[in-house]
């Protein structure tokens, strides 16, 4: 069985600092994955959480992306496991956190802002709500930040300033999705984006360098912000899946996976 390495291992253990730790007492990343990653059985734990309720809401891009429109007619079923789920994957190819801050894809909604505020927002809650989920039944997942920095790339050159707001803008429409009542949360880490074709086939080692370095820095800030709204949100039940760490595995231990070209 490979050793799947732990994002924690990849980076530095930073000390609380700054406007987090003085909010939260137990605050240390060098235990952020013995409590709260969820590494080699990232998928198993997503999962058994959606197992466990009737509805799933999810925020994303590509990765995410199904194909769902919320007002337009859906398949009736797809069968993956025993129980029933009602999805709602408000995820759309090639979204960004906050058109503001990043120059979008496609559209200046084709944003977290707009899967928060336009869709989830305005069908999923209130007295017109078009279903009738409770914060014990629902998961919510969020998986951003690969267009962020593939939208940057060779674009912006503050993106260690810059990243701080957009995860502040992250974690502002998290807040939006709790303060309606969402209490179970599936946070995902970025990949390792530049080993991706597109990065490596551009054959600049300077390019690479950069979007590593980008890449990890998310990462980072990601974990950082986590910790924070774990120690301010109790009443929540939250994981920070470690997709990172289950791609370096894959590189590292391509047969394990059942793959035979990771190039």
């Amino acid at each position: 069985m490979p050793q799947l390495v732990k994002l924690a291992s990849h980076r530095h253990n930073f000390a609380g600092t700054g406007k987090f730790a003085a909010q939260c007492k137990f605050f240390s990343f060098s235990h952020l994955h013995q409590r709260h990653l969820v590494d080699r059985y990232s998928t198993i734990f997503v999962i058994s959480s959606i197992i466990s309720r009737s509805y799933a809401a999810s925020s994303g891009d590509s990765y995410t992306d199904v194909g769902f429109k919320i007002t337009t007619a859906q398949d009736i079923s797809a069968e993956y496991n025993k129980s029933l789920i009602y999805l709602y994957d408000f995820a759309h190819s090639g979204a960004i956190v906050n058109s503001s801050l990043i120059s979008p894809y496609q559209s200046v909604n084709n944003t977290f802002t707009a899967q928060a505020d336009n869709q989830f927002l305005a069908y999923l809650t209130g007295e017109d709500r078009i279903v009738n989920w409770h914060s014990s039944d629902s998961l919510f997942t969020v998986f951003f930040g690969i267009n962020d920095i593939d939208r940057a790339l060779g674009v912006l050159t503050d993106w260690d300033e810059r990243l701080p707001l957009i995860q502040d803008s992250y974690w502002a429409h998290v807040e939006k999705l709790y303060n309606a009542g969402a209490r179970n949360f599936a946070f995902l880490n970025l990949p390792t984006y530049w080993l991706s074709p597109g990065i490596i086939n551009r054959g600049n080692a300077t390019v690479v360098d950069v979007a590593r370095h980008r890449n990890l820095l998310w990462n980072h800030e990601l974990a950082k912000r986590f910790e924070h709204f774990q120690c301010t949100h109790r009443s929540t039940f939250a994981k920070l899946v470690d997709v990172y760490g289950l791609w370096e595995s894959m590189y590292a231990y391509p047969a394990a996976y059942g793959l035979s070209n990771v190039t």
